[in-house]
């Protein structure tokens, strides 16, 4: 079994928030029924971060940040109801914030965008393979400490789980598909890409600019699963334009293609598919092996 991480950082003589601040100020952040402070007794510090032991292998090494702060980022963004970029700048700027992650020190630096990706996909990953959903086990010890906590009954968990695992879900898919996009069409010489429109072009030679996390940072949740269809039409575009002969990753795109969306017969719409229909076995990418079968 792993060490778990310090629940905070230790205050630095020179960094701490307290030696920067007003009195005032200081009984403000230290004020235990402030949210910052509450967050982190009941969210951020109770984290069982050997639950996501079994993520982490030889192949998928554990994340370089403490779980407990990817986990209760994921739990701020949802609460808040912040985009990703809003999200680490708030982590990262905002003393609140970083007092709820159990960072003491303006010195310290919150998790970084790959570190949480890294999380979110290997997250993502082995409830496909396994069909067990950490977030919700996660949830519900959360649940239950606070009933201890707070003297109540724990018949539900109060926080959504459902609503951050599908977000993360579809952030996943999202990164897997631009990736996806990208890996093909930078294979592609100028030759061929010239039978697309020169607009198509822009767009896709755009996406080759950016990492795939970029197109999504800003984007709201519906604006998420728009920009999901969105590319499945493109995905479409391309795996009808182009064949096996023009590039090496075309039946990776095939297979993501297949994998992420259906095409309803009757009007040749394509939608993608509804979380439940993803199979175990379709494609994920994941860090340090941008494409991989899970079996």
């Amino acid at each position: 079994m792993h060490k778990q991480s310090a629940s905070r950082s230790q205050p630095d003589l020179f960094s701490n928030f307290e030696s920067h601040i007003t009195p005032r100020k200081q009984a403000r952040l230290n004020d235990a029924k402030s949210w910052h402070n509450l967050f982190y007794q009941h969210l951020t510090s109770a984290i069982d971060e050997d639950v996501f032991s079994v993520l982490f292998d030889a192949q998928i090494r554990r994340p370089n940040a403490p779980i407990r702060q990817l986990f209760a980022m994921m739990i701020m963004k949802e609460g808040f109801g912040w985009s990703d970029a809003q999200l680490f700048d708030e982590c990262r700027f905002n003393v609140l914030a970083m007092r709820a992650l159990g960072l003491m020190n303006l010195s310290d630096e919150a998790p970084v965008e790959s570190t949480y990706y890294q999380f979110q996909r290997a997250l993502y990953a082995y409830q496909l393979k396994t069909g067990r959903d950490l977030v919700g086990e996660t949830f519900a010890s959360l649940t239950r400490k606070q009933a201890t906590a707070f003297g109540v009954l724990g018949q539900q968990i109060r926080m959504d789980s459902k609503l951050i695992g599908s977000n993360i879900a579809l952030c996943c898919r999202l990164q897997l598909v631009v990736r996806c996009i990208q890996r093909f069409w930078g294979s592609l010489d100028e030759a061929r890409k010239g039978r697309f429109s020169s607009k198509d072009r822009q767009v896709l030679d755009g996406m080759l600019k950016v990492k795939p996390h970029q197109v999504a940072d800003r984007l709201a949740r519906a604006e998420k699963g728009e920009k999901l269809q969105e590319f499945g039409v493109l995905l479409s575009r391309l795996q009808a334009t182009y064949t096996e002969q023009d590039s090496d990753y075309y039946g990776e795109m095939a297979r993501v293609f297949r994998d992420q969306y259906t095409v309803l017969s009757s009007s040749k719409q394509v939608l993608p598919k509804p979380p439940d229909e993803i199979s175990a076995y379709s494609l994920q990418w994941l860090a340090g092996n941008p494409m991989t079968f899970h079996l």
